[in-house]
């Protein structure tokens, strides 16, 4: 549910907001695009990709000389194609249109020769990507544009992010266990916190001590010296002191392959 949220509200966006309702693709010659490369756009013009594969495929072609292209896809049909201008702010992407004061951004983040296109709100959700190891990818699909091609080529050390969210990409997993459940709300009180790297917003996942179950994530709200509290997910409520829970989740995950976009 919140892999389709996004990719609507995405969509919806674009279409309906960015180009004030306009609907399919808007032809290039009715936006007044830059016919030279704009300053700076080359250097992260190209094809991206993010999607399953499936239902979400969302492609966002940058283009030197000043436009972009999105299109949106599912597995039946094709839920928005769109064209429009792009442009390089402050260092960031900027896709906007001349009929609408709302513009979507994009941070350009790099990892050795990748590049990603990131929406800042979900900077730190990408940290926790790589935390957990769905990041960097060796596939097409994945929770984040990236660069058509860039799945195949192999990294070292840490992407590039903005200096206030470093912190949150980890040196290592942190591995906890459940202290206690605080309430009704099912937050829990986990035996690690600031000492051990816990950030609030970072994201864990437990299985208890069932490795058979479906695990279940937990998003910390609040960081300590040597605690924390972590507000559990709807599947979580069975979870009990002594568990289990590690940021490197992707190595409690089914084995079953699928495309986690709740960073």
């Amino acid at each position: 549910m919140n892999r389709l949220w996004r990719v609507l509200t995405f969509v919806a966006f674009l279409t309906f907001v960015l180009l004030n309702g306009g609907a399919g693709p808007c032809p290039a010659s009715n936006l007044d695009l830059a016919s030279k490369p704009i300053a700076g756009l080359a250097t992260v013009a190209g094809e991206y990709y993010q999607g399953d594969g499936l239902g979400a495929n969302l492609t966002l072609v940058v283009k030197p000389a000043g436009s972009f292209s999105f299109q949106a896809a599912g597995c039946l049909r094709t839920y928005a194609d769109v064209t429009a201008k792009a442009l390089l702010r402050n260092g960031m992407l900027v896709l906007a249109s001349d009929r609408a004061s709302a513009e979507s951004r994009f941070l350009p983040v790099r990892w050795g020769d990748r590049l990603y296109l990131i929406e800042p709100e979900r900077i730190v959700g990408f940290a926790n990507a790589v935390n957990a190891g769905h990041e960097p990818r060796a596939k097409a699909q994945g929770a984040f544009f990236l660069r058509q091609g860039d799945w195949n080529k192999p990294v070292t050390g840490a992407p590039r992010l903005p200096t206030m969210v470093r912190a949150y990409l980890l040196d290592r997993p942190i591995e906890a266990r459940v202290l206690r459940v605080l309430d009704e709300e099912e937050n829990l009180e986990l035996n690690a916190g600031r000492r051990q790297g816990l950030l609030p917003g970072m994201k864990l996942r437990s299985r208890g001590v069932d490795a058979g179950r479906d695990s279940c994530k937990l998003t910390v709200v609040k960081a300590g010296e040597e605690t924390a509290v972590a507000k559990q997910n709807w599947v979580c409520d069975d979870l009990k002191p002594g568990d289990p829970a590690t940021t490197r989740w992707r190595d409690v995950e089914p084995p079953v392959g699928r495309w986690e976009d709740d960073f």
